[in-house]
């Protein structure tokens, strides 16, 4: 079976998951960036939904196929999102500072996720073996060793220079 083109525009198209009958795809679009979130009802693959929403969403969660929680961005913070097909609504209903969302499940009416942090701390290793902070302010996306000390990205979207101290 093949289900109908998404979008005319330059995009990316995904499946989701299904719920019941429902079929959820994601079309993300470059110009400008955003998402269409698309439902398809099995068998007869009409559309039943086309909601657009911010930034393109990883994983979707439904308790009845017609109500959809959805971990997007708004800028660099992650947000659940829920979308109602019935009203075509998206409401913003939440986020948890410095964490990643994830694999939004419902389990005997109740919502359940995955969740990790998003930035930490790099730790050294000393001469003696023992372990010591090489930054204190929990925001690391990324580090690496490079010329006299090391590349790292804070907040996910920063790229600095640090010394072997872990200054800037």
């Amino acid at each position: 079976t093949v289900v109908p083109e998404l979008v005319g525009a330059t995009s990316v198209s995904n499946f989701r998951g299904t719920f019941g009958s429902t079929i959820l795809l994601m079309a993300n679009r470059t110009k400008p960036i955003h998402a269409d979130l698309v439902g398809y009802q099995w068998p007869t693959l009409s559309e039943f939904l086309r909601i657009k929403i911010p930034d393109t969403a990883i994983s979707v969660g439904s308790p009845d196929g017609s109500t959809f929680v959805l971990p997007s961005y708004e800028g660099a913070a992650q947000v659940f999102l829920r979308v109602d097909a019935k009203t075509r609504s998206v409401r913003r209903l939440g986020s948890i500072a410095g964490q990643h969302i994830a694999h939004p499940t419902f389990l005997a009416n109740r919502l359940v996720f995955v969740t990790r942090r998003t930035a930490a701390d790099a730790w050294r290793r000393t001469a003696a073996g023992t372990f010591e902070p090489l930054t204190h302010d929990a925001e690391l996306t990324y580090i690496a060793p490079c010329a006299d000390g090391y590349v790292a990205i804070r907040r996910g979207v920063t790229a600095v220079l640090l010394d072997y101290d872990g200054h800037d």
